[in-house]
């Protein structure tokens, strides 16, 4: 992603990354049969804490999007 320099780089870059996360998880789930590790998903957007996917993958887990089987979030699975 390329900043234009007009607006804040890092709102832009987590714009990006709303729309990532939930990308990656389906593709992980896709390729390996689980999800990756909160970690690997921040380490792949290029973000400096997973702490922003866990709250990504929480918001989505609230709204219904997805749902985990157990504690982990590589147990986690897209609903829609």
């Amino acid at each position: 992603m390329r900043w234009s320099g007009s607006g804040d780089p890092a709102a832009a870059a987590s714009d990006s990354a709303r729309g990532e996360a939930p990308r990656a998880v389906r593709l992980s789930i896709r390729d390996r049969g689980e999800a990756l590790s909160v970690r690997k998903v921040a380490r792949g957007l290029g973000l400096r804490s997973p702490a922003s996917v866990t709250y990504r993958l929480v918001n989505l887990q609230e709204r219904g999007a997805l749902v985990r089987d157990c504690r982990s979030w590589q147990t986690c699975r897209l609903t829609r």
